[in-house]
């Protein structure tokens, strides 16, 4: 054998074992990099979803500082301002959840998305709620409207609107809202032990 032939087969063998090292070098980077977006998903969603959660229960707190500005007729639209200001934070932070929601579905497929239907569930029962507890005060009525304020009814959209207790199972909004995020809780938190 030459010395020619010798260095050709080196060389052979060393593009060989160099292009299996480079192939499964690859193969982990992409492990890795599915990883650690799945890991980051996660860790933004649940931050995000209780975030989410929060500003929802921050909705429903019964402790309620109305001042009247001037000129206004009547505590109801005062009322009204308190709320859209709470309505508005929820809004913002279900925005920023939005964007993890498409990325989940974008991630993992469509049927991924229903993780979140209980929570999109609970946010429009609850802005459902609140125009009914403004309506059952007259808010939307027009001059000479009835509106049927039924003690009954307005009590029980009242206890809708309002946290009843910090014990959701004395309050049955909180303990659905509370299963909801626990939903979305399960499919995220074995991926955070990814890294």
């Amino acid at each position: 054998m030459t010395l020619s032939l010798l260095l050709n087969i080196a060389t052979t063998i060393a593009v060989i074992i160099g292009a299996y090292v480079a192939l499964r070098g690859l193969g982990e980077w992409k492990k890795q990099l599915k990883g650690n977006t799945e890991y980051d998903l996660a860790r933004r969603t649940l931050i995000k979803t209780f975030k989410v959660r929060d500003a929802f229960l921050q909705v429903r707190n019964p402790f309620m500082s109305l001042k009247k500005e001037e000129g206004e007729e009547d505590l109801v639209k005062a009322e009204q301002r308190e709320f859209q200001k709470r309505l508005d934070k929820l809004h913002s932070q279900w925005s920023e959840l939005y964007v993890e929601i498409l990325e989940t579905e974008a991630i993992y497929g469509r049927e991924t998305k229903n993780i979140f239907q209980s929570l999109i569930d609970c946010k429009k029962e609850l802005e459902s709620d609140i125009w009914m507890y403004f309506w059952l005060k007259g808010a939307y009525a027009g001059p000479g409207a009835t509106v049927d304020d039924n003690p009954e009814r307005v009590e029980a959209n009242r206890r809708k609107v309002f946290q009843q207790s910090k014990d959701p199972e004395k309050d049955e909004i909180t303990k659905e809202l509370n299963s909801a995020v626990s939903k979305i809780e399960e499919f995220f938190r074995p991926k955070l032990k990814m890294k």
